[in-house]
């Protein structure tokens, strides 16, 4: 049979029954099979006439989910042995093992269940007395012997309450199921004269992956949990489906299609309960007590349901995509669904009646997009379609355009591919937003996706010289190591030639007392991620000078560019005095001698020494003026960061695994640099190694869309405002300021 046929149960037991139809002492119910016989002798050869049965038939069994020689067993909620049937002690468990309320709020799901069942409790308000007197308005929480006793009472009443009544299969089933932050809660009752009573109860913490489940797929997993431990009594069965959450009476329902907008892992739990015959409604939470009380107190973790799931949810996920790229869109599905389309059907009017008005009245603004094509639209076999350079493209219903986007998307194609091919096809309103927004939002696109377009932030400028200094290591060269000091406002330089393993903290700390003793302590340090930078040593140095002590972001040297480019200036200057017969340190001093005492471009024509220390220093070339300042602007830039805190993104990652990880902003520590909580941690990460995360895309209706199946207009959420867009980006350098030859003035 195809996979989730609701009649299989039937075909399934008709064909067990014909199996096992002439075998003493034993019976099916669908995959349960049991043998009995009133001696061993019986019972052993009982067992072997069913065993050869199977063999015969070509059927196989799990050795670990068999049991036998029991001296009873449990079936349907009850226990079956050579004393008769009794209560089985399972069906109350979840009860029997709720936990202890903590809170004033899980006293109230407490006795939410508690008052479900409040007409089977004789006296209830006076055993509940204690615990009521915890919920009043700035009552202190405190449990003691008599909140405990009430607790205790108040638990073995609703036992009793749940075992007035045994399982029959001639009475109505009613499956009630709720989903609370951190727990899942099902329960199983019998309709008995207009009289709900309760015959088997569940509950299970989420796991650590469920617990990130959005809400309404952790109500989703209360109904997959349900059916799943009550399969023995629905399967096969017409039962009624209860939920707190109006959303899922629409996804779930057996009358209706699968939403194509749903999220995967809905669609994959809306094929799961395809094999299930049920009605389901919405029950409101003030009147859902039974189930909410367990998904707040839930009993514990269900580990062979929480391993099943997570091995069907890849196979049906792989089964999904499988049926989705075998069924291509069919002209034949785009007539039906266009005269389900009120928009289209008027357009279709106006073309085969030649009536477009000449100007829109106020109540056809709807009708825009397909006005202004007016002259290139005409029908073709009952179907409207747009002639637009040199290609006939089908105009798609509203219902079939999320199919055709994952058409379009099946082997993963960016934004300008899938628009290539759309425009060989299809059109509709708004469709090249409907496609970035599609790309945007394809998780296995994001995570395999380039870096994101380079965006650079100046540091603020600084108001005074030697107020931020940038640091950083760079070698082994020419056999040395170099630590590179310079100054944010002035430029200028300090350079201390190390060798190869003197560059410890300590060692780093020596030359950077040397340099203050001449300069002073700056305001602020900003370095890399070098152990020499991040040892507690250093920092200690830090406090006691007062220095704000800055570093990067991991693997984005950039954000510390002022020292980095230096680098480069300083490696280049040695080679070349190197290669013109000077020693190294003679190539150092030449170097930083003219470095210092040069024109600067970001510094409007002045020299580093000269911002620095207020003076241009006596040197060979000192007869030369400098240049004028070009009055630039130097005030602090103020800019929006790009990303505000809670905003979805993804982050690069650096170690094993997946390239991009999803992960959250919690902190922003600059205007390019945030904290990112993910799977793998707390990150630090700067723009350039974000980008934009989106929960959903859909694709959304126009003005008057037409009558659509409310189903596919439950639409994943829109996604979260990504923060603002980022600043204009000021002038690296400044302008040359070029002054007329005093020839001319005269």
């Amino acid at each position: 049979m195809c996979f989730g046929i609701a009649a299989s149960p039937a075909q399934f037991q008709r064909c067990m029954d014909s199996l096992i139809g002439q075998l003493p002492g034993v019976a099916a119910y669908l995959d349960d099979l049991i043998i009995t016989g009133r001696t061993e002798a019986e019972h052993w050869k009982n067992l072997e006439n069913l065993l050869n049965r199977l063999q015969e038939f070509g059927f196989r069994i799990r050795l670990e989910k068999c049991e036998f020689f029991k001296k009873s067993v449990e079936y349907l909620g009850h226990e079956i042995g050579s004393n008769g049937m009794t209560p089985s002690k399972s069906s109350i468990k979840a009860v029997e093992q709720l936990p202890r309320p903590k809170t004033c709020q899980e006293i109230q799901a407490f006795m939410g269940k508690i008052n479900y069942y409040g007409r089977f409790i004789a006296d209830l308000s006076e055993k509940a007395r204690p615990l009521y007197a915890l919920m009043r308005k700035n009552a202190k929480f405190e449990w003691k012997q008599a909140q405990e006793e009430a607790f205790q009472l108040l638990k073995r009443e609703v036992i009793d309450a749940t075992q007035l009544t045994h399982y029959d299969d001639s009475k109505p089933l009613i499956l009630a199921t709720d989903a609370s932050q951190h727990g899942i809660g099902a329960v199983l009752l019998q309709l008995d004269k207009g009289v709900e009573y309760s015959i088997v109860h569940a509950s299970k913490t989420l796991n650590e992956h469920q617990v990130k489940y959005s809400q309404i797929e952790k109500e989703a997993l209360s109904i997959v949990y349900g059916v799943t431990k009550f399969r023995q009594f629905l399967y096969g069965r017409r039962f009624s489906l209860k939920t707190d959450h109006k959303p899922l009476v629409a996804i779930f329902s057996p009358d209706k299609n699968i939403p194509v907008l749903a999220a995967q892992r809905l669609q994959r739990w809306a094929i799961t309960l395809m094999s299930y015959q049920y009605d389901i409604c919405y029950k409101p939470s003030a009147q859902h007590g039974n189930a909410d009380g367990l998904s707040r107190l839930p009993m514990g973790p269900d580990v062979s349901f929480d391993k099943q799931e997570e091995e069907e949810n890849i196979e049906i996920a792989h089964a999904i995509m499988d049926e989705l790229e075998s069924s291509p869109l069919k002209a034949q599905d785009v007539k039906v669904e266009l005269h389900k389309d009120s928009r289209l059907k008027q357009v279709k009017r106006h073309i085969e009646d030649g009536s477009w008005p000449g100007k829109l009245k106020a109540d056809q603004t709807h009708l825009r997009p397909f006005w202004n094509h007016r002259d290139s639209l005409f029908i073709f076999n009952d179907i409207v379609l747009l002639q637009r350079d040199n290609c006939t493209r089908i105009v798609v219903p509203f219902s079939l355009r999320k199919k055709v986007l994952d058409l379009l998307h099946t082997a993963h194609w960016g934004v300008v591919r899938m628009k290539q091919m759309a425009r060989r096809y299809v059109w509709w309103p708004g469709i090249s937003q409907d496609i970035e927004k599609l790309v945007k939002c394809c998780e296995p696109c994001r995570l395999s996706a380039k870096l994101p377009n380079k965006t650079f932030q100046e540091w603020p400028k600084t108001e005074k010289p030697w107020q931020r200094v940038h640091l950083d290591f760079a070698g082994p060269y020419k056999g040395k190591m170099w630590l590179v000091c310079i100054d944010a406002h002035s430029k200028f330089p300090y350079v201390a030639m190390l060798n190869i393993g003197k560059t410890t903290s300590e060692d780093t700390i020596d030359v950077l007392k040397q340099i203050f003793t001449i300069e002073g302590s700056p305001d602020t340090i900003v370095t890399d991620n070098g152990p020499q930078f991040v040892s507690r040593e250093f920092e200690k140095f830090c406090v006691q000078l007062g220095i704000h002590h800055v570093t990067s972001p991991p693997y984005h040297p950039a954000s510390n560019g002022e020292a980095e480019r230096f680098v480069q200036s300083l490696k280049t200057g040695l080679d070349k005095n190197c290669a013109g017969g000077a020693g190294l340190k003679d190539a150092i001093r030449v170097f930083l001698a003219t470095y210092r005492c040069s024109p600067h471009p970001g510094l409007a024509g002045k020299s580093p020494a000269e911002v620095l220390h207020g003076r241009q220093p006596r040197n060979l070339l000192s007869l030369l003026w400098p240049r004028e300042a070009s009055g630039e602007d130097h005030t602090l830039n103020k800019g929006k960061h790009r990303y505000d805190v809670d905003a979805l993104v993804y982050a690069r990652n650096y170690a094993r695994g997946p390239k991009w990880v999803p992960g959250t902003v919690i902190k922003t520590l600059g205007r390019v640099l945030v904290r990112v909580q993910t799977d793998h941690g707390v990150w630090k990460r700067h723009v350039n190694q974000l980008q934009p995360r989106m929960s959903s895309y859909d694709v959304q209706p126009q003005c008057g869309e037409g009558e659509v199946n409310p189903t596919q207009r439950e639409i994943l959420p829109e996604p979260e405002p990504v923060v603002g867009r980022p600043q204009p980006r000021e002038r690296r350098y400044p302008e040359r300021v070029r002054r007329r030859p005093d020839f001319y003035r005269s």
